[in-house]
């Protein structure tokens, strides 16, 4: 399981992505799996929403892209 502990504001490198709907993008711990099927372990500092194109990196510098999940609105 890779866990991804540092967002970055960009990248232009990246190894997969990763869509997440609001809710989610919210929290600051939390599993997921990656579009790849992969399974990872988010872990951030409490208090920053993810948001679409931003990226995390892992300790071994492998970075994953955010990506906002469809949603309906009312």
């Amino acid at each position: 399981m890779l866990t991804f502990t540092r967002k970055l504001s960009h990248c232009h490198e990246y190894l997969t992505t990763l869509t997440l709907p609001y809710d989610t993008r919210q929290k600051s711990r939390f599993r997921a799996q990656l579009d790849d099927g992969q399974e990872a372990a988010i872990i951030l500092e409490r208090g920053n929403i993810l948001r679409a194109g931003e990226c995390l990196s892992t300790d071994s510098d492998t970075v994953v892209q955010i990506q906002a999940a469809d949603e309906s609105v009312s």
